[in-house]
Order: C-alpha cells, then structure tokens, then sequence
C-alpha cells in the first residue's frame, strides 16, 4: 500500500468540522435589545384570582389581567407600561435595571425633581436651546442600544407601580407611602390619586364601584425578570402594603409584540414626559409629542 494510502486510512477524520464550529456561533442568544420587551403581556397571578374571588358577584370583573410595556422613558433608562388587575388593580409601571435608576425616574415621574429642573431652563438661553435639541436628535437613535441592564443571562428589571386599588369600603387602608423622596425607597409622603382612564389606552375602562367598594390611591415595588433575550415570557413578584402582598408572584407570555408607542402615561395623576396634570373629571388630551399636548373639547 502507498504511503499516502496508509496515511489517509489511518488518520482520524473530522467530517465537517469547520462547518460545525460555525455553526456552533450561530447558537448563541442574540444581544439583548429593550425593543423586544415592548408588547402586551397576558399575567396570571393566583393572588389576584383569590382576591378578586373575594368580592361581591357584581364587583367581579371577568376581563383578563394585561401588561403592556409601551416604550422608554424619556431619559432613555426606563421602560414605562401598564399593569391591569381587573377588579383590583389599575397601574401605570416603569422598569429599571437598578434601584437607583429607579428612584431617580419615579422622582421625575411623581414631579419632585420639578423645582430643580425649572430652576435649570430659566438659565438657559435660546441658542442653548436649540443646541440641546440638536444634541437630543442626533442620541436619539443611541437610547435603545445604551439602555441598562444588570445582568449577563436574562433582562432582569426593578418594577415600581402607581395607580388605584378596588377596595372593600370597611378595609379602607391609609395611602401607600410614597416611593421615593431623599433617595430612599419608600418614604413617608403619598402621591395624588392617579386618574388612569385615558384617551388611547387598548384597556377598557374601568367599572364605576359598587355601593361595597371604593378605590383609593397607591403605589408599590416589585421585580421583573424574562426568561431571555427575547423577551416572550416573565416571571417577577409585586408588593401592595394595602392588600397584603409581600413578593406576591406573577408571570405572563406575550400575547401580541409591538412597536414603541408613545400613548399617553399618568403617573400619580401626571403625564409622564409633559408632567401635565390631569384633573378629576377635567378634560383630556393626546399627546403628539414629548412637549406639546392637544386639549379636546
């Protein structure tokens, strides 16, 4: 037998081994993208079910429970959406990466960094201005590939919520503290009742209360964490003093995905990029951008 016969029988052989090792990458989890969290969410949360088993037969509310994470926040370090318990809970939430981020955007939200940021643009000149706007434009595109998250496996947030609780009229709780004041979480002073019905939401309004129920104002923590990069799935715990829950569980699967939307948020009765407040039966508008709003009749 030649030698290179010899050589070639008795030589271990690798079918496709390039190949495979390429297509070894190819497995990878892609890089996560905040995009992918934006859609709407159906939540089952057994906390939710017995406390909605709780209520009178025409207190209950037969609507699914909804998540629907909308878009960033205007600095670009939050994810701000709706959280909808029927019968029990009606919130607007943001997700942070840290609890620090967290406590700076629900300060900004809730309107306590006000006086500061007031005190800031009067020292502004126009020229300035229109610098800052051109500055905004050209980061605009950056804010979806710097948003921040804290961990290497899985997007895993800090969840803060502001709404209205349906409420036996005889439990009738104090207002849940508010969630950050001094950079502390949570402190002694509570937020406005939210109106939560709103031009452009996908929720349905909520039912009128019963001669048995009364709602009231608060506002909680909680954690969010997907199940990958993806985002179809989540599992995260959510904190309410007035009904009890301590790192209650929930989870959801994403029902339909969708683009950022810019609908309109309140928290603590605020708009969340204008700071507009929206009064008790007042009027309501739709927002068209991040500083201008249309005012309806």
């Amino acid at each position: 037998m030649d030698d290179w016969q010899d050589h070639a029988l008795s030589t271990r052989h690798m079918h496709n081994r390039n190949s495979r090792r390429a297509s070894g990458k190819g497995k990878k989890g892609a890089a996560f993208d905040v995009r992918k969290t934006f859609g709407e969410y159906e939540v089952k949360c057994a906390s939710w079910e017995r406390a909605l088993g709780e209520l009178e037969d025409n207190d209950r509310n037969d609507d699914d429970a909804v998540l629907e994470l909308l878009r960033l926040t205007e600095d670009g370090q939050g994810v701000l959406g709706e959280l909808v318990l029927p019968g029990v809970l009606r919130a607007a939430i943001v997700l942070a990466a840290s609890r620090k981020t967290l406590t700076i955007i629900t300060r900004h939200l809730s309107g306590e960094d006000q006086d500061d940021d007031d005190e800031e643009d009067s020292n502004e000149d126009d020229d300035d201005d229109d610098d800052d706007n051109d500055e905004e434009e050209e980061k605009e595109p950056n804010r979806f590939d710097t948003f921040e998250k804290n961990s290497f496996r899985s997007p895993k947030f800090w969840l803060a919520w502001n709404g209205t609780l349906t409420l036996h009229k005889e439990d009738s709780p104090p207002p849940s503290p508010s969630l950050a004041r001094k950079g502390t979480l949570p402190s002694d002073s509570p937020p406005p009742s939210p109106t939560l019905q709103r031009t452009g939401s996908s929720f349905p309004p909520p039912k009128s209360t019963s001669a048995s129920t009364q709602q009231a104002a608060a506002e909680g923590l909680g954690y969010v964490t997907f199940t990958g990069n993806d985002c179809r799935k989540f599992k995260g715990t959510l904190n309410c003093k007035e009904l009890g829950w301590k790192d209650i569980a929930f989870s959801g699967f994403k029902a339909v995905s969708r683009s950022e939307s810019d609908r309109q948020v309140l928290w603590a009765g605020r708009d969340a990029e204008t700071g507009w407040v929206e009064e008790e039966d007042g009027d309501r508008g739709a927002r068209l951008d991040s500083r201008r709003r249309v005012i309806f009749d």
